[in-house]
């Protein structure tokens, strides 16, 4: 069973009722938990509807990182001891949803104004064919 041997269940206690609970911060989790959601809660990465535990410790975080992204590299928008920066452009993904957004936005800017060119050209034909008719 993947309870016993899955190394982060180490960092959950056992409650009344089948519950769990964080033995950092004492979050607890439902009892039908998967061991996923641990590691997304002590990794420190938001928004994967799970609570984020403030209290873990770093070589807990950056295994529990690594265990849901499969990778040896910390993502940029972690804060961590050796990468935080309070004056760093952020690297989270809604913002970076938000520049892919923005950049193919400029794209469809400039190729609308081409395609408007275009109509334009064809307006003018079709009203100086109706002039001339």
């Amino acid at each position: 069973m993947a309870r016993q041997n899955d190394p982060f269940w180490d960092f959950v206690g056992k409650l009344d009722g089948g519950r769990f609970n964080c033995t950092f911060c004492g979050y607890k989790y439902a009892a039908a938990t998967s061991v996923t959601r641990i590691k997304w809660h002590l990794s420190g990465v938001q928004g994967r509807g799970v609570a984020i535990c403030r209290q873990v410790p770093e070589d807990v975080q950056e295994a529990a990182f690594q265990a849901v992204h499969g990778g040896n590299k910390r993502h940029k928008g972690i804060a961590s001891s050796s990468n935080f920066n309070d004056n760093a452009i952020s690297t989270t993904p809604q913002e970076q949803n938000n520049e892919v957004d923005n950049l193919a936005g400029d794209a469809g800017r400039i190729q609308a104004l081409g395609t408007m060119g275009q109509a334009r050209e064809r307006f003018l034909e079709e009203i100086n064919n109706v002039m001339d008719f």
